[in-house]
């Protein structure tokens, strides 16, 4: 009989499996990598369609806002180009006619104001306006930095609610010079 003497091995690693688990743990820190990336893109993508609901739902507190001080404003302002707001002094907003204008910076606003159908250059206390906000913007997906890539809108229809009757029961007309 012989006395075989087998060999243990004690010692760490080998070679294939250190190779591995550098694979798996790279394979793991790109992917994570990615993940990140994506949600702060996401994140600034989300902040900017905020943001830019803010500006639109603004827009048509504005809008109001010139509606309450002269319905033919609005009137003068449906020429089916869009149009851009200014703050004339505080509470005070005015159209500057045109493309729109830029907000911040990055947003670009559009006002859009329709008439209704049967209004001819004389209103009424049923005389209504539809307005529609679009605010556009570039996305924080995409590199091109000179085209607009996303958009919200918001529309509302504007009645002229500060002409009613003339106290007689007759209704009012004022004509938009």
């Amino acid at each position: 009989m012989q006395n075989s003497k087998v060999k243990m091995r004690n010692g760490g690693f080998s070679l294939l499996e250190l190779v591995l688990a550098l694979s798996i743990f790279a394979i793991g820190s790109v992917v994570a990598g990615y993940m990140i990336i994506d949600a702060n893109t996401s994140t600034r993508q989300n902040i900017g369609k905020a943001e830019a609901l803010l500006i639109a739902r603004d827009s048509i507190e504005a809008v109001m806002s010139i509606r309450d001080a002269d319905f033919c404003e609005l009137y003068a302002a449906s020429n089916n180009n869009p149009n851009g707001l200014t703050n004339l002094s505080g509470f005070y907003w005015d159209f500057i006619h045109g493309i729109g204008d830029t907000v911040d910076g990055k947003y670009l606003r559009q006002v859009f104001v329709t008439m209704d159908p049967d209004f001819t250059n004389t209103f009424t206390s049923t005389s209504t306006a539809t307005v529609k906000v679009v605010v556009k913007w570039v996305s924080p997906r995409t590199n091109n930095t000179s085209d607009y890539t996303d958009e919200v809108s918001l529309s509302t229809i504007l009645s002229n609610w500060r002409y009613g009757d003339d106290g007689e029961g007759n209704e009012r007309e004022l004509p938009c010079d």
